[in-house]
């Protein structure tokens, strides 16, 4: 089994509404990043259908024989590449925010959906945290999955050798309402020190990517406090290896960085992170325990009736 890999964590503009240019642009990035000698190129969360967190995500599901999982497949397999990308998947009656993994023979090894989605718009599905690849194990947690202890404790449980951390993040970028100063410091602390909890915690190397540009307006009560105006996914795509290293991060437009790592040991001893009620990072205890909870609560009742009226649409 080998002991290396190169590994491309790529971070693209959201572009919502424009399919056909944001697939050009993937595929020109998974070109260049090949030339580089990545082995693994691993795009953000929801990099081919864009991160549309509200409505509309109902309009892009597809199928996983859809035409971006086919990208997917084609980009891989002309590569000759292992290539993770981030798609709305329709299954049934339902949308899944899910993220898929070709081989380099263009083939789907593994399919990761999302645990903790935005409720309003997707189902919530307790699913794989990994994929069986040739180099062994890879763990994959797509955005706020990676934020809670259990998630972690999931991918530790089936040993990996490697995590990769998918993400459409959106962050303060300009203080005002809500937002002070201050808050505006606190995301490129609290990425470095998601992916370095993985890494030195888990004991395998830690990929972020995150998408970069504006935040389309987001459904729900904590959508009602995340003004378009105010934040953005905020990119800073980084790297994290067990023995301290960092590659990146990068800033806030479209780039790539580009890392040879060392596999985990396939029975790599892990270490318990600190935790904060159930996260892996500090939060405003309020919105915590209650607004998030109550936020969830009524997106799913919404995701039902919304997933009730596409179906009387469809017999229509």
């Amino acid at each position: 089994m080998e002991e290396s890999i190169s590994i491309a964590a790529v971070q693209l503009r959201n572009s919502p509404g424009e399919a056909e240019a944001r697939r050009a642009a993937i595929a020109a990035a998974v070109a260049r990043a090949a030339e580089a000698g990545a082995h693994l190129i691993v795009l953000p969360e929801l990099s081919h259908s864009a991160y549309v967190p509200n409505a509309a995500a109902w309009g892009l599901g597809e199928p996983l024989d859809g035409p971006s999982v086919a990208h997917v497949r084609a980009l891989a397999r002309d590569h000759h590449v292992h290539l993770g990308a981030g798609l709305v998947l329709r299954e049934g009656d339902d949308v899944v925010n899910a993220y898929v993994l070709a081989d380099d023979a263009g083939e789907v090894v593994g399919v990761v959906r999302k645990r903790y989605p935005e409720t309003y718009c997707f189902l919530s599905v307790d699913g794989p945290v990994a994929i069986d690849t040739r180099w062994g194990r890879i763990g994959v947690a797509i955005c706020a999955d990676n934020h809670r202890i259990d998630t972690f404790e999931r991918v530790r449980s089936v040993g990996v050798r490697l995590h990769l951390m998918p993400h459409a993040w959106a962050m303060p970028v300009r203080a005002g309402g809500f937002v002070s100063d201050a808050d505006m410091e606190v995301p490129a602390a609290r990425a470095r020190d998601l992916c370095r909890t993985y890494a030195d915690y888990l004991g395998v190397a830690a990929v972020f990517v995150n998408a970069v540009g504006p935040l389309p307006r987001m459904d729900g009560l904590l959508g009602g406090l995340m003004a378009p105006e105010r934040f953005a996914l905020g990119g800073l795509s980084q790297v994290a290896t067990p023995d301290g290293g960092t590659f990146g991060p990068l800033g806030d437009e479209p780039g790539m960085v580009l890392a040879t790592v060392e596999l985990g040991p396939v029975d790599v001893e892990s270490r318990e992170p600190p935790t904060w009620d159930g996260w892996l990072h500090p939060g405003h205890p309020l919105l915590r325990r209650a607004l998030m909870p109550l936020d969830a609560w009524w997106g799913r009742r919404v995701y039902r009736a919304r997933r009730s009226r596409q179906g009387r649409h469809a017999e229509a």
